[in-house]
């Protein structure tokens, strides 16, 4: 399973928090980098293999749990 990116630009511009842990996702869109305020992301417990670069400039971000994937 994957994220829709059309689903991910429909979120809103504001977004500070994004939980989707536990959804057996296999990857993630760089489109999340929108989201520059962005400053909670849970996504542990998927099966998650890479970590799309462009989610690296996330400069808000101060916490990050993506345990129990294989990165």
């Amino acid at each position: 399973t994957a994220f829709s990116v059309d689903w991910v630009n429909s979120l809103p511009q504001g977004l500070e928090i994004i939980q989707c842990g536990f959804n057996k996702l296999t990857t993630l869109p760089g489109e999340i980098a929108r989201f520059v305020q962005l400053q909670e992301f849970f996504a542990a417990g998927n099966q998650i293999s890479a970590w799309p670069p462009a989610l690296c400039n996330l400069a808000a971000l101060t916490e990050l749990e993506i345990n129990g994937n294989e990165l």
